[in-house]
């Protein structure tokens, strides 16, 4: 397949045609998976592609564009624009590009969501009727057929309604299949609506398959891609199980969308000849392989290989952690608020090109004891924003592979009593004096989840009780409780008063 471009590489799909087909030109913000050796053109945004040497320098073939947001739960609680932005503006700016150009097949993407699940009749072919309002998502993905029709005189454009797709992938994907096993790899316990829907899954590399082969074909339009078959929600459960030994429980409550549903692929096997050819039982094992490898080397992190950046360096924890790294023999780089202003994102991008971390510890912040946080919240709240939102944007531009961030036990509710758990976050109001830091650091925890979503940021957070020690901050106007009475009592001592006032 030379002379082929896809959009999207580091996505769900994407990965698995790249890895079958390595002719492939893989074009993005992000690269594809280590496993995929495809030469990889960076683009960080679709409004820069006039400026793409290599799209001026190459005859384009075939274009399989793959950007955009699947996530259609993600997608319909939030407004109209911003689905239609990811979905039918990107694809926009493409078609207008590639309208300059003699193109042989662009291919793009929607979903079986689409049909009217109250109307069509199984199996579902592609003139059964659709329900193009239903929801946000629903809606991006019926405009952007309709853009793609309009294109049709220009570009021979093949637009490819996807069954359920499952197969590994490094995101959390709220797709029912890699949400079982994601859940079973963190060792959680998990609980579905119901196995009682019947539903059409298709492995990611079927559909691969089936896109090269519509790209050699004379079809253009839109083609159902699935397997023609329905598996119960109850035998997907069946066979997980038994490959995880993990249990698998049910709610037993009503669920979105057809109870019973299926492609007819008999289109796409008379135009290509494709057929799909992995078994779900064949399927969900290669994916548990597949999960499981991926996740046994992101365990295999080994800190004394890596270049290491501590943000917060002048700080209490910051340049406690600095040292503890530096005494064990780590390669640890940080520099003090003079030389890394991290409320500039020009001095950040400067300082990691520079030093080209690999791992970040960030312990940076404007923090301070119950006086500080109680009569400076609006600068709390602005300084801990811009800083947090800084640095994970550079961890992600700079290819970071493990970023650590320090929590705060104010992010849990007023309202709590007794012991604090992680299940705890986001249940309830902050408590008033540390409200503006509390919210910080739980942005920074949502922050750091679409980062991981969007980019597979690695990442984990922890959330310590309050810290003390050597080097800790002594100011009774700013300071936490050990230290200001630590302060308290040995200026008595020193002073020879008889007694402490405490809070």
């Amino acid at each position: 397949m030379s002379k082929t471009i896809l959009f999207g590489p580091s996505g769900f799909l994407g990965p698995s045609i790249l890895k079958k087909y390595p002719d492939i030109i893989a074009i993005g913000r992000n690269k594809p998976p280590s496993f995929c050796k495809n030469k990889f053109i960076k683009l960080d945004s679709l409004y820069n592609l006039n400026d793409c040497s290599y799209l001026k320098r190459n005859k384009i073939d075939y274009v399989i564009f793959l950007i955009g947001n699947s996530n259609h739960i993600a997608l319909n609680d939030i407004n109209i624009e911003i689905a239609l932005d990811y979905n039918y503006e990107q694809l926009k700016t493409a078609l207008l590009f590639f309208s300059k150009y003699k193109i042989k097949k662009f291919i793009t993407f929607s979903g079986a969501l689409i049909y009217d699940e109250n109307k069509a009749k199984l199996p579902c072919n592609e003139s059964q009727p659709i329900d193009p309002y239903k929801s946000n998502y629903i809606t991006s993905k019926y405009l952007a057929e309709l853009l793609a029709n309009s294109f049709s005189d220009i570009i021979p454009i093949i637009n490819l309604r996807l069954s359920n797709i499952y197969g590994p992938s490094n995101f959390n994907r709220p797709d029912l299949i890699l949400m079982i096993f994601n859940k079973i790899l963190n060792n959680e316990k998990v609980i579905i609506n119901s196995k009682k829907p019947l539903r059409d899954f298709i492995h990611t590399d079927d559909v691969a398959e089936a896109v090269i082969s519509l790209c050699k074909s004379k079809f253009t339009g839109t083609i159902n891609v699935g397997t023609g078959i329905t598996t119960s929600i109850e035998k997907i459960c069946n066979i997980i199980e038994k490959l995880t030994k993990h249990k698998i429980f049910s709610r037993n409550v009503n669920v979105l969308g057809p109870m019973n549903y299926k492609h007819d692929i008999s289109l796409i096997k008379n135009v290509c000849g494709w057929r799909p050819k992995i078994k779900i039982e064949k399927g969900l094992e290669e994916t548990w392989k597949e999960l499981n490898k991926s996740r046994k080397g992101k365990s295999s992190f080994h800190l004394e290989k890596k270049k290491i950046f501590v943000t917060g360096s002048s700080g209490f924890l910051g340049n406690n952690l600095l040292s503890t790294l530096k005494k064990r023999g780590y390669k640890v780089y940080a520099l003090n608020k003079k030389k890394l202003d991290l409320m500039s994102m020009n001095n950040i991008k400067k300082v990691f090109t520079i030093y080209k971390p690999d791992m970040v510890f960030h312990c940076a912040g404007r923090v301070g004891g119950i006086r500080f946080t109680d009569t400076n919240p609006a600068k709390i709240f602005h300084q801990n924003m811009i800083i947090n939102a800084n640095v994970f944007e550079a961890c992600k531009e700079f290819g970071v592979e493990k970023l650590i961030l320090i929590g705060a036990s104010c992010i849990y509710s007023s309202k709590k009593s007794g012991n604090f758990s992680e299940t705890d976050i986001f249940c309830g109001p902050l408590h008033p004096s540390v409200e503006a830091y509390g919210f910080c650091k739980l942005s920074q925890i949502v922050g750091i989840k679409a980062y991981k979503s969007q980019y597979d940021l690695n990442y984990f957070s922890v959330i310590f009780p309050n810290i003390y020690g050597p080097g800790d901050n002594f100011s009774l106007e700013d300071s936490h409780v050990i230290g200001a009475l630590v302060k308290k009592f040995v200026d008595a001592k020193r002073l020879k008063k008889g007694i402490v006032n405490c809070w």
